[in-house]
């Protein structure tokens, strides 16, 4: 916090060495700011000067420049004449009320990635002034880190300026995984992840892990950290698909027509066996069709951009995963 300060002329009056001691209230002054202060007396006297609360930083003998401190209160200038005929005035005491206009943004200002933050200026002020200058709102949004400062006046022309710091954070990380599908005693521990301090999960359960089992199911969770900042995810555990009831759906026949129904020899539930490869063979055994990895391509009854004729044809489907490769015959009807 940095405090502008300036210079101005007050002048105490002391009209002889007579005077009995006294004491008025100066202007208010600025906490850090240099102000100076006069007197007028006899001529050739010599002033002695006595300050609390200030610096004096200059002295002039008839005046003095004080500094103020960053203190704020009321404080007293003293001075008592001494003139050339040895004779000296009783101290006259003048009370100086020195003060800083309060300003406060706070210290840190935390910022999640992706989001927004609000600095509210609060204090005590005749004008202000954000270091950016397009933003006159008594409120700053913030979506980045650095410093953001403000700088106020208030009613005497004091000044004060207050800074913040402002932090950008990632988001927490959290991954579930893939949606997956269990069979029988098939169990899977959902894993929110160690960024968060608090865990939410769509089940109730407020522990960095969960354990699920079989059955139709979407489980989620929102995962908090330190600063505020919060992520979600989601998994599906799915309906199990046996291999046995696989290898019954897998189809005798299709008809490559072109009329849209039944026009490729298509793997009912598949998906659930994403490195699962398919080959095809004509009855002299060569080799007709060569899936991808997936299958995600269903064969159409072609061979080289070629129909094949009507005939049946023999295919191995290797699921993977530990199932056995499942062989069998497909017809083409045409």
């Amino acid at each position: 916090m940095r405090i502008k300060s300036g210079i101005v002329t007050i002048t105490l009056m002391i009209s002889s060495m007579l005077m009995a001691m006294a004491q008025e209230s100066v202007p208010v002054a600025c906490a850090g700011s240099i102000v100076r202060y006069g007197v007028e007396g006899l001529p050739n006297s010599i002033f002695e000067w006595t300050v609390t609360g200030g610096q004096i930083v200059r002295n002039y003998n008839d005046s003095i420049d004080v500094l103020w401190g960053k203190e704020t209160g009321s404080f007293f200038i003293q001075v008592i004449e001494h003139s050339e005929f040895e004779c000296t005035a009783d101290p006259y005491l003048a009370s100086v009320e020195i003060e800083t206009p309060y300003v406060d943004i706070g210290d840190v200002v935390n910022v999640c990635a992706g989001d927004t933050q609000t600095i509210v200026l609060s204090g005590n002020y005749k004008t202000f002034r954000w270091n950016d200058p397009s933003v006159t709102t008594t409120t700053y949004e913030v979506s980045g880190e650095g410093v953001v400062w403000v700088e106020i006046m208030d009613d005497n022309n004091c000044v004060n300026r207050d800074s913040v710091i402002v932090q950008l954070h990632d988001l927490p990380k959290v991954d579930l995984g893939e949606d997956a599908e269990l069979c029988g005693d098939d169990y899977l521990v959902l894993d929110a992840g160690g960024d968060g301090i608090r865990y939410a999960w769509s089940t109730g359960n407020t522990g960095q892990t969960i354990t699920v089992e079989q059955g139709e199911q979407k489980y989620s969770v929102e995962v908090s950290d330190q600063y505020g900042c919060t992520s979600y995810d989601t998994i599906n555990i799915l309906d199990c698909f046996p291999y046995e009831e696989f290898k019954k759906s897998i189809p005798t026949a299709f008809t490559p027509n072109g009329d849209g129904s039944n026009d490729m020899f298509i793997l009912k539930h598949i998906e659930k066996w994403p490195d699962a490869e398919v080959e095809v063979f004509d009855r002299w055994g060569r080799r007709v069709f060569k899936s991808d990895v997936g299958y995600t391509i269903p064969w159409d009854g072609t061979f080289n951009g070629k129909e094949l004729p009507t005939d049946s044809y023999y295919y191995i489907i290797n699921l993977k995963g530990g199932n056995e490769p499942i062989a069998g015959s497909i017809s083409i009807i045409r």
